[in-house]
């Protein structure tokens, strides 16, 4: 009987210190200069050749931070954004939006599945962002 419950702790104890429960550091030990995720288009303008629709996500030592940079013709535009804790690293992502000079905010999940977060738009030639999606987590049920 004491060999069987030797046995269950250490199979309780292994199964407590599993790789699924690893906490993430919510500080980087090394910033990643280069934009991680970016996105640009040319602005048709009769004037400019030059000017550019440019969406940039760059990392900060914060984890779950990033510099969203975008640059509309003489526009430039730094923000925050928080990624959700999701229990894995964020893997931040853009994409082409559904409308004209529009650019989808996001990550991929654990599967590479793009999930929409927020939407960086040009409307009436001023640039804007907006939540599009919430996440959150749940403890156990």
């Amino acid at each position: 009987m004491k060999q069987f419950l030797f046995v269950v702790t250490v199979i309780l104890f292994i199964s407590c210190n599993s790789a699924e429960n690893k906490t993430i550091d919510l500080k980087r030990e090394t910033v990643n200069k280069n934009p991680v995720a970016d996105y640009s288009e040319k602005v048709p303008d009769v004037l400019n050749k030059d000017w550019v629709f440019k969406v940039q996500l760059f990392e900060t030592d914060s984890t779950f931070v990033y510099t969203l940079r975008t640059n509309y013709k003489a526009i430039d535009y730094d923000q925050k954004i928080r990624y959700p804790n999701l229990g894995y690293l964020p893997r931040p992502a853009l994409k082409k939006g559904f409308y004209d000079k529009t650019v989808m905010v996001g990550f991929l999940d654990e599967k590479g599945k793009f999930m929409d977060y927020k939407m960086v738009y040009v409307l009436d030639e001023e640039v804007g962002i907006r939540g599009v999606k919430k996440y959150t987590v749940k403890e156990g049920e």
